[in-house]
């Protein structure tokens, strides 16, 4: 599945992009593996909840991590089977920097 497709291939920050990211989660139970995700830096100072700035910077990787942990927590105490994800060529995190950071991590 497409990173458009598991919650619109938007700023994971965003509250749209969260909300749709824990629907798809839910609403499935097979093994996953999210293609064409892309880290980056965004202005909007909406996706922090501060609404009445104008520009806000944020980078997104945080919120890749932790839907990675929720997602795979979820999927597995619900007797699903776990989600990945693919990030794409040239993004600023390469896949085998994200492998090497989950390999500390645990569900």
């Amino acid at each position: 599945i497409t990173a458009e497709d598991a919650f619109g291939g938007m700023c994971m920050t965003s509250a749209i992009a969260r909300k749709n990211f824990r629907d798809f989660v839910r609403s499935g139970d097979n093994e996953t593996l999210i293609t064409g995700c892309r880290t980056h830096f965004c202005s909007d100072a909406g996706h922090l909840e501060r609404p009445g700035k104008k520009e806000l910077y944020h980078y997104d990787l945080e919120d890749y991590l932790n839907f990675y942990l929720w997602g795979n927590r979820t999927r597995l105490r619900n007797g699903g089977e776990g989600i990945g994800f693919e990030f794409m060529p040239g993004s600023e995190l390469e896949n085998g920097a994200f492998a090497s950071v989950l390999e500390n991590l645990s569900f």
